[in-house]
């Protein structure tokens, strides 16, 4: 129980770490988190697109 303590408190900082960078440049962290990865945009394109595609319902029985 004594972790769970510890990792609710670590998750607490990081989002408030987060608003705070919020309040003067999102984009700045955003950058900064993310810059190494060029594959995260396309991922989230497939996702996106997947979950706007009409699901056929004979393919689900």
């Amino acid at each position: 129980m004594k972790a769970l303590g510890w990792w609710l408190m670590l998750v607490g900082l990081l989002r408030l770490a987060t608003v705070w960078f919020g309040f003067f440049d999102i984009w700045a962290l955003r950058t900064a988190v993310f810059s190494r990865t060029q594959s995260t945009s396309i991922i989230w394109m497939l996702l996106q697109w997947n979950a706007h595609q009409p699901q056929d319902s004979a393919k689900l029985e």
